[in-house]
């Protein structure tokens, strides 16, 4: 399927983001960190257990937390600031002193880490034409899978040739990473389309007319005055 010169440069350049948050991901997997929790604290497979029931819970109930945050804050900001503080949780996890500490820290990144999921995929679907929706799942998900196998792969070797905790540290600095990017790239064009979704609202209310007045355009603060107007006035 042929993309827009606007699709194409959207879908790539979110592929190529997704694929740092999945490289991330991979070294991320629920056997390396059972793996991790039992050689540095030497607990039980009961306790592990247990943990990742509630982990999995967590994720599970995060998604519905994702559909009424999206609707209030937008895609984008729900996508980078429920992800970033996941991935801080993250990096932490490795300088706790007890398990304990360290389980109240995956547990807090695990209810924030899978809220990105629905925006993401609603977000992908929003940026291009209908046309070209499923190009670009195909294409996004394409660049997860392929960067996340590469990830699990070598997160033995870290571990081996860096230090034990490295691919916690490495997996939250690419999210971090990621987050940040994202935000970079997408934030301006982001908050341009919900400038086009107010003056289009604002033309639809009878008797009314918009006038968009940008200010401080290095800042993106854009200030939208909607003046009520009676016809023949």
């Amino acid at each position: 399927m042929l993309l827009s010169a606007t699709g194409k440069s959207r879908v790539f350049g979110l592929a190529g983001l997704f694929a740092i948050d999945s490289l991330g991901g991979g070294f991320l997997t629920d056997a390396l960190v059972a793996y991790w929790c039992f050689r540095r604290f030497g607990v039980s497979e009961v306790q592990l257990g247990a943990l990742f029931f509630v982990i999995h819970l967590l994720n599970a109930a995060s998604h519905l937390g994702a559909a009424w945050l999206a609707k209030r804050f937008g895609l984008l900001k729900t996508m980078v600031f429920t992800h970033l503080p996941s991935s801080v949780f993250l990096i932490s996890v490795p300088l706790t002193p007890s398990f304990p500490f360290a389980a109240a820290l995956l547990l807090a990144r695990e209810s924030l880490v899978e809220m990105d999921v629905a925006p993401r995929q609603s977000y992908v679907a929003a940026v291009v034409q209908p046309r070209e929706r499923i190009f670009a799942a195909g294409v996004t998900n394409l660049s997860r899978n392929i960067f996340w196998a590469m990830a699990s792969g070598l997160s033995g070797v870290l571990m081996q040739s860096l230090t034990f905790s490295a691919p916690l540290i490495v997996g939250g600095a690419l999210k971090v990473g990621y987050d940040v990017l994202l935000y970079r790239k997408f934030g301006r064009s982001s908050r341009q389309r919900n400038c086009l979704s107010l003056r289009v609202q604002a033309c639809q209310i009878p008797n009314m007319r918009w006038q968009v007045n940008p200010t401080n355009e290095r800042k993106l603060i854009c200030s939208y005055i909607v003046v009520a107007r009676r016809t023949g006035d």
